[in-house]
C-alpha cells in the first residue's frame, strides 16, 4: 500500500464511524480524495520547499 492509500483508508474508516453506517460496502465521499490529494501536496511543498 501506498502511504495515499493508507491515508484515505484511515480517513475512510474515520469518516465511517462518524456517520455510523450500517456493515457493508459503502462509497466514500469524493471530499476525502480530495483531501487526501490536498495533503500530500503540502507535504511535497513542505519537503521541496516549493
Amino acid at each position: 500500500m501506498t502511504e495515499l492509500q493508507v491515508a484515505l483508508a484511515l480517513l475512510g474508516a474515520d469518516h465511517l464511524l462518524a456517520e455510523r453506517h450500517n456493515p457493508g460496502q459503502h462509497e466514500l465521499p469524493r471530499a476525502l480524495g480530495d483531501r487526501v490529494a490536498a495533503m500530500k501536496l503540502m507535504r511535497l511543498a513542505e519537503t521541496r520547499r516549493l
